[in-house]
């Protein structure tokens, strides 16, 4: 037997071995996204009031924690985690962009009570016009755009406050598509959570007046 009928079944084997623990690696589920691990984001309500669970759960069982001191824990808890998936990942990042071989699975950091809604309205006859309202078939201006997998992905980004260049350059963008004269009004509606019985339901806007990120131009 030669000399490369002995090497080639141990390099195979280091290889397979080098790829299962790459791909474990990279496949660990993600604890911390990185872009919500901010200041800015530890003062966002939704995170606030988790913190208050956090601290109402506690003290049930004798840990007396105010709300900062909960979310200071937190943050701590969180970074180390984001470390150490880092430091684990670090050795293989080359292999994943050549092997195209990303894996992320994004936890949810928080349930929340409310979701957010894109909307687009237009001045019409002295008042507002609903054209777009993202799951409303009666009102789908740019759904072929708007309701794209990769877009709605962008806009969920954006009702978190992400990335607010790219929502004002969509902002214009839409300024300048949308039909008519006058301006135009985009932003998220905020919804109260829905009980199981009312999925699917279309209500009218007046029944969750609030909206967020609101952003109004004149239509060009």
């Amino acid at each position: 037997m030669n000399a490369n009928a002995k090497v080639i079944p141990h390099l195979r084997g280091t290889l397979v071995a080098v790829h299962l623990v790459a791909i474990t690696a990279g496949s660990l589920p993600v604890l911390v996204d990185e872009r919500i691990l901010t200041p800015e984001t530890w003062k966002d309500p939704v995170a606030l009031q988790e913190f208050g669970r956090w601290s109402n759960g506690l003290a049930q069982i004798g840990i007396e924690r105010s709300v900062d001191e909960v979310g200071a824990m937190l943050w701590d808890v969180a970074s180390s985690v984001l470390r150490f998936q880092r430091t684990v990942q670090a050795p293989f990042q080359g292999y994943y962009q050549e092997a195209g071989t990303r894996q992320r699975w994004r936890m949810f950091p928080a349930s929340v009570e409310e979701t957010l809604r894109f909307r687009i309205d237009v001045e019409r006859n002295g008042g507002w016009e609903t054209i777009y309202r993202m799951g409303d078939p009666e009102r789908p201006w740019g759904r072929e755009h708007f309701d794209r997998d990769r877009v709605r992905a962008a806009l969920n980004l954006y009702a978190w406050g992400l990335y607010p260049e790219s929502y004002e350059q969509l902002v214009d963008w839409i300024a300048a598509r949308a039909p008519g004269e006058g301006k135009v009004r985009i932003g998220f509606e905020a919804l109260p959570a829905i009980a199981p019985g009312e999925a699917g339901r279309h209500r009218e806007a007046s029944d969750w007046p609030e909206q967020r990120l609101v952003r109004e131009r004149e239509r060009r």
